[in-house]
C-alpha cells in the first residue's frame, strides 16, 4: 500500500523551483516518418534533476541529510554507518542480480532501507522518499507539461521508460498537479526500472515497450524516444528501432558519452534544447 498523500506532502515540502543550465548545443534534425507514440525518460528530461556524481563533500552532505531524516523518524542509528550500509547493500544487490544474469541491475530502494535500518516497509518508504527529495531535488522541466498536453490533445500514445523508484510516479502528481494517467500516459506504456529489477541501458524495458506498442498497432519506427543520455537513452532506443530525440536542455544531466566506446558513432535523429520544440521536428 502506498501512502500517496504523505508522499505528495513530502515531495512538495522538500521541492523548490529548479532551472535548467544552458548547454550551448545547437538544435537539429527532423523525423519525417509518421510518429504515433512518444516515450520519455524522466530524470533530466521531463524533470530537472539537481543531483550529480557523489563527491566526498557530497557524501558528507548526504550523511547530514540522512541524520535529519533518521532523527525525525526516531531511528537510533549512526548516519555514517547507515549511509555506508546503504551504499554497500546496493552494491551487494547489484552483484546478486548480476549473478542471476541481469545485465544492468536495479534495486528496490525501499527494500534496501528496510534491511539497512531494520524497520518495517512503510517506515522504510518514508525514510527513502524524504532522503531522496533532500539529496536529489527535482522540478518539472520547462515545457514538460505543455508538450505532454499538446501530444495528448493530438491523440499520440504517451509512454515512459525510465530508471526510477516507487516514489517516481507520485512525483508527477506532486509537482505537475495530476497523476501520470491524467497527463496522458498509457499505463501499458509506462516502464519504471524498479518494477523489473533492471535499469537502462539494458534493452529489456525497450523491448517490452515494443511489444506493447505492436499490440496497439504501432511499429517501432513510428515511435520516438526522448532522453538526455546517449548511452542510457539513445543507444538502446535505436537498437530496438525507435526514432530518437536527444534532449540537450540542461548541462547538469546531458550525457554525451564522447569518451565511451559503447557510444561510438551513436547519434540521435533530433537534438532539442527545449522540449516543446520537439513538436516542430516530428511528423504527427
Amino acid at each position: 500500500m502506498i501512502n500517496k498523500k504523505y508522499y505528495i506532502k513530502v515531495i512538495r515540502k522538500n521541492s523548490k523551483e529548479l532551472f535548467p543550465i544552458e548547454t550551448g548545443i545547437k538544435e537539429k534534425g527532423r523525423i519525417d516518418e509518421r510518429i504515433k507514440s512518444v516515450l520519455f525518460d524522466v530524470y533530466g528530461t521531463l524533470f530537472v534533476s539537481g543531483s550529480g556524481d557523489i563527491s566526498i563533500s557530497e557524501k558528507e552532505a548526504h550523511e547530514r541529510e540522512l541524520a535529519k531524516v533518521l532523527l525525525k523518524h526516531g531511528i537510533d542509528m549512526d548516519p555514517h554507518i547507515a549511509y555506508s550500509n546503504y551504499i554497500n547493500s546496493i552494491k551487494m544487490e547489484h552483484k546478486r542480480l548480476k549473478s542471476m544474469g541481469v545485465d544492468y541491475p536495479e534495486v528496490k530502494i525501499d527494500r534496501i532501507w528496510k534491511n539497512v535500518l531494520k524497520v518495517g516497509i512503510f517506515k522504510a518508504r518514508k525514510v527513502a522518499i524524504e532522503y531522496e527529495t533532500l539529496v536529489n531535488p527535482v522540478w518539472p522541466m520547462p515545457g514538460a507539461y505543455e508538450i505532454l498536453s499538446q501530444l495528448k490533445m493530438k491523440g499520440v500514445e504517451l509512454g515512459i521508460i525510465s530508471n526510477a523508484q516507487f516514489y517516481t510516479p507520485v512525483m508527477f502528481e506532486a509537482l505537475m498537479g495530476m497523476p501520470i494517467s491524467k497527463l496522458g500516459f498509457n499505463k501499458k506504456l509506462v516502464f519504471f526500472s524498479y518494477r523489473y529489477s533492471t535499469s537502462k541501458p539494458s534493452l529489456s524495458m525497450f523491448k517490452l515497450a515494443c511489444e506493447k506498442l505492436r499490440k496497439i498497432g504501432i511499429k517501432p519506427e513510428n515511435a520516438v524516444y526522448v532522453g538526455n543520455d546517449i548511452l542510457n537513452d539513445i543507444k538502446p532506443a535505436l537498437e530496438v528501432g525507435f526514432k530518437t530525440v536527444l534532449f540537450a536542455g540542461d548541462k547538469r544531466s546531458l550525457r554525451l558519452r564522447e569518451d565511451d566506446n559503447r557510444c561510438f558513432d551513436i547519434t540521435s535523429d533530433i537534438i532539442v534544447t527545449s522540449l516543446i520544440n520537439i513538436l516542430s521536428r516530428i511528423n504527427l
